[in-house]
């Protein structure tokens, strides 16, 4: 290993003795329920609003197009519980994170397909 002196790396901050883990009262330390729940009905309302909304054509459908519309639709129940699993275990941290990217991403799909209906 390299062995590199952490205080002459930034000498402009210094270095903390302790690091907090609690943010606004819950220790993201510490796997949090709550905000596992949360991040999972953040994510199927991101999936669910990422679905084409067009109404289905008259013709028939290919198999390959049937079988991608079933998995999408799946996929919007599927990864919302894993999610919550998964966050479920780990820091509240990642769970913290997971929503707060998952609120961008919603925002950002409203603004995309905002544009896209006015053009």
């Amino acid at each position: 290993g390299v062995n590199i002196d952490a205080s002459a790396l930034y000498s402009f901050v210094t270095l903390p003795q302790q690091i907090n883990p609690i943010f606004l009262g819950i220790d993201l330390s510490k796997p949090n329920m709550i905000l596992a729940v949360i991040a999972a009905i953040a994510q199927y309302y991101q999936a669910k609003t990422a679905m084409p909304t067009t109404a289905p054509s008259a013709g028939k459908k290919d198999q390959a197009t049937q079988f991608s519309e079933t998995m999408m639709k799946q996929m919007v129940f599927i990864v919302p519980v894993i999610t919550l699993f998964i966050l479920g275990t780990l820091p509240s941290a990642l769970g913290l994170y997971w929503i707060i990217t998952t609120i961008f991403t919603i925002i950002q799909q409203r603004a995309v397909f905002n544009k896209k209906s006015h053009d």
